[in-house]
């Protein structure tokens, strides 16, 4: 049987290929910050490439500083290995 297409709820938009993210990865101004390129954003997260060493965390809560100087609060939804080195991660906006 085939599987059923699902639409996505929001439009992706893929940015230049130089945008690069911010992940704060602790609440105070002080913690790890950690550089990423922006696969694509949509209204309600992004899709984030990074290493693979980083330890994310589901359901916690993440403040990512986009090209456009626009800090969001977000929460990691999904996570996928890309090779040996980089990771994919989608995060959900929380402010909106």
């Amino acid at each position: 049987m085939a599987k059923k297409f699902t639409p996505r709820r929001r439009l992706r938009y893929r940015p230049e290929s130089t945008s690069v993210a911010t992940i704060h990865m602790d609440d105070r101004s002080s913690g790890l910050k950690i550089a990423a390129l922006i696969e694509n954003e949509s209204y309600q997260g992004c899709c984030l490439l990074t290493l693979k060493d980083h330890a994310f965390k589901f359901d916690h809560p993440y403040r990512i500083s986009l090209t456009n100087e626009l800090d969001l609060q977000a929460e990691v939804r999904w996570m996928k290995r890309v090779g040996d080195v980089a990771l994919l991660v989608g995060f959900e906006y929380l402010d909106k």
